[in-house]
């Protein structure tokens, strides 16, 4: 099993309420969405901005130009319920992608 593999394993199981360090989140955006995020693209921003093309499919959850949007707590954590949303998406993309 692949480092990734048992990151996600791990902050994906609903039982993990932990949150997570950024540079984790970014291992997990690295992976699965090379080149399609930004952190704090706005100045003073402390958002991760993430774009699928899937999630222009959805506009009520992300909008017209279909970004997801994650915010970092205390400078340096992700809260364990953003990680669960996008786990959840990231399972659907993998599934629409085979």
């Amino acid at each position: 099993m692949s480092k990734i593999e048992k990151l996600l394993k791990k902050i994906c199981n609903p039982a993990y309420k932990q949150n997570i360090k950024k540079q984790e989140l970014e291992t997990i955006l690295n992976h699965f969405f090379e080149d399609q995020w930004t952190f704090g693209e706005i100045s003073g921003s402390h958002n991760y901005r993430i774009y699928h093309p899937y999630f222009k499919n959805f506009p009520h959850k992300f909008g017209p130009e279909g970004f997801m949007t994650i915010p970092v707590s205390q400078g340096q954590y992700i809260k364990h319920f953003y990680v669960k949303v996008l786990c959840r998406y990231i399972k659907i993309i993998e599934e629409l992608e085979k």
